[in-house]
């Protein structure tokens, strides 16, 4: 294998010196783009059909609900199979869909009904995706970089947060709505030619084997049904497994408290910060600008020691900014807490992961990645419980109550668990 000699890369992007990441690293940044394309695209189509917001939150809705229950599936079958050959299959499969897709746009017969069945299948194709990628990752670079791999991935998919939407956009304008989604198909499609690249062997590793990435032992005398209920149980791991379990915690918790601001933007934008469609725009893109930042300086703090005290830190951190933004009424201090508040998520969702990967044994790092992955099936039930309590409390109470909920919770898991405080 190929490997550059790490003096050739600067100390931020170490992990790139791996032949192995970069083709990752490709794989993911096309995958992002695509998913973020498709989120634009697909709701500017929706809308044009119906004129209606809600059929568009119906269509997004739909994407993220089969996570719940293939999310879990997706990650036993990473502890099972070839978790290349997975997301291979889960890009191709969403790479097809879309396709589909710009085919009916093209034909003049595309229906709203064609959408809501597209984002269903896309949603069991990144339920299968997610676990896998993630599982996938200490394959593909040395333990003593994988922290920074972890960063950078954290900085591509905050990146094709930006890069997604202004392709979408300028697709749709330029080719129409279905040469927008024949791009969508064939960043999927360079997507899965990416993981192709990728050498590494990543077949799971065997119970009882050294932990490298080596072919599970056959299971073919289990019956089907059995081999199910097995790796179901697979699962029990997480509080069998105290550190992981935690860790699992700080990780989905927040990150679900925190949807409040994104979701009620346009209130805060019109009735807290005088603004209008414009500042909603400001609002949503400030914390961006934090988590590149957070990307960077964890991808340059590879070897950072105490990293369990600064995850919890980071989640205080994050609390707090919420916290702030909620209660301010000035837009300079609300950009501010936005951007902290990116950071914060950014910097310990990394330390976090990182940790996991450390403390989690391979034969079930797939099902531990599909409960991380879950926070995303997870969005839109704390997005209806959050503007539930904005009508009843006031939408700036609401999103301090969560901001309150994320620093309870830091403190918390560093009193029951003072062994994730010692983390390195």
């Amino acid at each position: 294998m190929a490997i550059l000699k790490s003096r050739r890369w600067p100390q931020t992007f170490s992990s790139l010196a791996r032949h192995d990441f970069r083709w990752f690293t490709i794989s993911q940044l096309a995958g992002t783009t695509a998913n973020w394309m498709a989120v634009i695209v697909q709701s500017l189509i929706v809308y044009d059909l119906t004129g209606s917001a809600l059929v568009i939150g119906v269509v997004n809705v739909s994407k993220t609900v089969p996570t719940l229950i293939f999310g879990f599936i997706g990650g036993m079958l990473a502890d099972r199979m070839d978790r290349r050959n997975l997301l291979m299959a889960s890009q191709l499969v969403s790479s097809c869909t879309a396709a589909a897709l710009g085919m009916l746009a093209l034909s003049g017969t595309i229906q709203v009904w064609h959408f809501v069945a597209a984002a269903l299948l896309e949603g069991i194709a990144g339920s299968i995706q997610q676990p896998a990628r993630q599982a996938l990752l200490p394959s593909v670079v040395p333990r003593e970089h994988l922290m920074n791999a972890i960063a950078l991935t954290g900085g591509i998919w905050n990146a094709s947060r930006t890069i997604g939407p202004a392709f979408a956009g300028g697709a749709a304008a330029i080719a129409g709505p279905s040469g927008a989604l024949f791009l969508l198909a064939s960043f999927y499609l360079f997507g899965a030619v990416a993981t192709r690249g990728i050498s590494t062997p990543v077949q799971p590793a065997a119970p009882g084997s050294d932990g490298s990435a080596v072919r599970a032992k056959s299971k073919g005398s289990r019956s089907l049904r059995a081999g199910f209920l097995e790796d179901l149980q697979g699962y029990s791991y997480l509080w069998q497994n105290p550190v992981v379990g935690w860790l699992a915690v700080l990780a989905i918790v927040p990150v679900v408290f925190s949807m409040g601001h994104r979701i009620l933007a346009p209130v805060f934008a019109k009735e807290v910060l005088g603004m209008g469609a414009g500042g909603v725009g400001l609002l949503l893109s400030a914390p961006g600008v934090g988590a590149l930042v957070a990307a960077f300086i964890v991808a340059t703090m590879s070897h950072v020691q105490r990293k369990g005290f600064l995850s919890l830190a980071g989640v205080v951190l994050h609390g707090l900014s919420v916290i702030v933004y909620a209660l301010s009424n000035r837009l300079w201090l609300s950009l501010t807490a936005l951007a902290v508040h990116g950071f914060a998520m950014t910097a310990y969702r990394s330390l976090n992961q990182t940790l996991v990967q450390f403390h989690t044994e391979d034969e079930y790092r797939g099902r531990v990645m599909a409960v991380y992955a879950a926070d995303r099936g997870l969005h839109p039930i704390s997005g209806l419980m959050i503007a539930l309590a904005a009508d009843l409390w006031g939408v700036q109470a609401a999103v301090a109550v969560s901001g309150l909920g994320c620093v309870l919770l830091a403190l918390v898991v560093g009193i029951k668990s003072p062994t994730i405080r010692h983390l390195d």
